[in-house]
Parts: C-alpha cells; sequence; structure tokens
C-alpha cells in the first residue's frame, strides 16, 4: 500500500500491510508545516490500483518535535570510575534540524545520574559515577518545554570490573 499526502508536509510513504490482521494500517506523518493536507491511500488488488477516499487533515501550530541522541557516548567503563555521558537536542520541525540550546538533560544510569544544559550546538554532557559490574540502560531525557515536545534516548551501558583489567587475565 502507498499513502501519498499533498499539501502543506507533503510526503509519499509504503505501509507493509497484512489482511486479516485487523481493519487499520498504522501510518503516521510529521505535520512541519501548519496548513492543509490531503491523504490518500492506494493498494494494487487484482492487479488493479485502486484509491482511498481523500482524507483532509489540517495541522495548527503547535510545539515542535524534538530528537535526542547519545551516538557520542561510550558503551561501556570500569568500576569506581566514571562515563562523560554526551546527548544532542535538535529541532525536527524545521525543513533542515536546528540545535536546541538552553535546554536540561537528566542522565540515568544504574544508580548513578547526573542533568545538563544543552549548548549552543544542542549538546549537553556531565559525568556520571560508576558502580558495581552490570549491564545497564544509559537513558538521557529531554521533559520539553512551551516551545518544544519531550524527547528520550536510551542505549546499553556496560559497567565491567576494572581488576581483570588491571591485573590481567590468565585464562583456563
Amino acid at each position: 500500500m502507498t499513502i501519498a499526502v499533498s499539501g502543506v508536509n507533503s510526503v509519499q510513504a509504503t505501509a507493509c500491510i497484512g489482511f486479516g490482521f485487523g481493519v487499520g494500517a498504522p501510518f503516521g506523518y510529521l505535520g512541519r508545516n501548519a496548513g492543509e493536507d490531503t491523504l490518500i491511500a492506494y493498494a494494487m488488488i487484482d492487479g488493479a490500483t485502486v484509491a482511498s477516499n481523500r482524507v483532509p487533515v489540517t495541522w495548527t501550530v503547535g510545539r515542535h518535535s524534538t530528537c535526542l541522541s547519545m551516538e557520542r557516548t561510550a558503551t561501556s567503563g570500569d568500576t569506581g570510575s566514571a562515563t562523560h555521558a554526551v546527548a544532542t537536542l535538535v529541532d525536527v520541525s524545521v525543513d533542515a534540524p536546528v540545535a536546541i540550546a538552553g535546554a536540561t538533560i537528566d542522565f540515568a544510569l544504574a544508580s548513578g545520574s547526573c542533568n545538563a544544559v544543552s549548548n549552543a550546538n544542542g549538546v549537553a554532557t556531565c559525568d556520571i559515577a560508576l558502580g558495581a559490574a552490570a549491564s545497564a540502560s544509559l537513558t538521557a531525557t529531554y521533559a520539553g518545554d512551551i516551545g518544544f515536545l519531550p524527547a528520550n534516548a536510551s542505549s546499553v551501558f556496560h559497567i565491567l570490573f576494572d581488576r581483570i583489567f588491571a591485573t590481567g587475565f590468565d585464562g583456563p
């Protein structure tokens, strides 16, 4: 099935939908611009293209969508040390994503946490103390504000027992 959006937020997307799994077809798109759109779904049935009814959508001005990433954050560290958590926050409701400065980002890892304010490049950094050896979820959270929607990111972080590396490993 292909869904075409015409209007202020024009886009075309293909959705894979299995018949017999209900009557709905999940589809979503980002309304970056206020105004009117029209959606039409196209499907191939018995070799012929069939179009749905036109569905009007009206977008009004609201809070901007955000994206938070932790691509520059380490994925492991040693017990008793700290990791340098890094997150980048951008506004994705504009045609070219723009950094969001001055936003508080909360980081959490196992029993440790910290928070930092994003700089002019949308980057927030702080150090989290690492506790006992474990695999845990490192999360970054932006709560949102009057102009921007909330966002979060997470990744698996491995806290390694540093004695193995300090004394060496003899093997079996």
